[in-house]
């Protein structure tokens, strides 16, 4: 019966209760749809990272990773790679032999990262041959390299030019060799296009000298994302010589926001839903002191406190779950539209790419957070409703009767 009344009572003036509803819509609508923005941006950073740049595991000697020192590498590589292909949680290894060097053209020179790849294998664990804009994939020639687009500019070359790598395979030696441009490739992190040049293997073993065997790492490409925690401790358990680094490990920083998704989505809409609730609480008092006269005949004639004091928390609670429902239903079909349209940035493209986000973006988010936000939108129904009706069971019935 309460609920009946209560319900019946948001409705005496439809224009107020309209904008009530309406400012809940709209705030919760702002409040998700940003969130899943971000969380969008910050799935599609982890893909990208996972895709381009790091796989799902790497492997290498625990010295390697502090100094990028060649003495270091994956013992009895080519065998422990044949025993990681048998577990049925990894799709593809592949081994890569990484050193720092330089690449210089007649125009220019940078610092950059040298991988030596195997190119077949190197398709099982990353998604650079996806990411060809001009060229193809290390293919035939001698010598071939594929560089980032970022890379070309800033040495001042194009398809089918010649740059020169420079770098130190033993302490106290130089290796140089010239290669020729026969792809070149752009992701969405203009820093790690910059820095990354993808070379075979066989052709840096060559220049530098090393044995065919010298690898210093290998990446793991798993069928579950999921399971890369779990899987990295089972392989260290049994190759204590060695470091298995999920992309958590790698990168912590990012490893930690996606961590922490869900309570940045609680701090940023309790903001938002605190705003809204204070303009609640000010409709609730003008609501209350409207009917002090009718509240206060319902208390005279027997009505108990307590009853009372529910109905005007039903009453705001009402307004908010119908503003909530109307709100969460709008952002879901936005969301759901938009995770297959995309949101076009690319004003801002040079930014973002900077930072290793996309311009496209793809907004996302958990169900997990529809439901904090009914909680939430319940919550604030109950907490702007309560000074109002608090303020309302102060007066006795008597007085109630005689204000006008």
């Amino acid at each position: 019966m309460l609920l009946i009344i209560a319900w019946r009572n948001i409705w005496r003036n439809k224009l107020r209760s309209f904008v009530v509803i309406v400012s809940v819509s709209l705030g919760l609508v702002g409040g998700i749809f940003s969130m899943a923005m971000m969380y969008g941006m910050i799935n599609q950073r982890v893909q990208n990272i996972i895709e381009n740049e790091i796989s799902h595991i790497q492997v290498h000697h625990p010295k390697f990773t502090e100094n990028y020192e060649m003495q270091y590498v994956v013992s009895n590589a080519s065998e422990l790679q044949k025993k990681l292909m048998t577990s049925s949680e990894v799709e593809a290894v592949c081994s890569r032999l990484r050193i720092p060097g330089m690449a210089s053209s007649a125009q220019s020179g940078a610092g950059i990262m040298i991988l030596g790849i195997h190119p077949d294998e190197e398709r099982g664990v990353t998604r650079i041959h996806e990411s060809l804009v001009e060229g193809s994939y290390l293919e035939g020639r001698r010598n071939p390299i594929i560089i980032g687009e970022k890379l070309a500019r800033k040495l001042k070359v194009r398809l089918r030019s010649k740059i020169v790598l420079t770098f130190q395979p033993r302490e106290g030696e130089l290796a140089r060799g010239a290669f020729r441009i026969v792809g070149i490739y752009k992701t969405n992190n203009s820093v790690f296009d910059q820095g990354q040049v993808f070379v075979k293997r066989t052709d840096l073993v060559r220049i530098s000298e090393y044995k065919d065997d010298h690898i210093n790492e290998l990446a793991l490409w798993l069928k579950e994302m999921d399971s890369a925690q779990m899987l990295s401790k089972q392989f260290q358990k049994k190759h204590l010589e060695l470091q298995f680094l999920t992309w958590r490990k790698i990168q912590p920083d990012l490893a930690m926001v996606t961590d922490f998704m869900a309570e940045y989505f609680i701090i940023f809409m309790s903001i938002i839903l605190a705003a809204l609730g204070f303009a609640i609480v000010n409709t609730m008092l003008m609501v209350v002191m409207e009917r002090i006269r009718e509240l206060g005949m319902l208390l005279a004639i027997g009505m108990n406190r307590g009853r009372v004091f529910r109905m005007i928390i039903l009453e705001s609670v009402f307004l908010c779950l119908v503003g909530g429902i109307a709100g969460v239903g709008v952002s879901f079909a936005l969301i759901e539209y938009f995770n297959q349209a995309g949101i076009d940035l690319g004003l801002f493209a040079e930014g973002f790419e900077s930072v290793g986000y996309a311009s496209q973006v793809y907004p996302e988010l958990e169900s997990k957070f529809y439901f904090i936000i009914g909680f939430m939108v319940v919550g604030m129904g109950i907490g702007a409703a309560v000074y109002p009706a608090w303020k309302v069971l102060r007066y006795q019935p008597a007085k109630a009767l005689r204000m006008e």
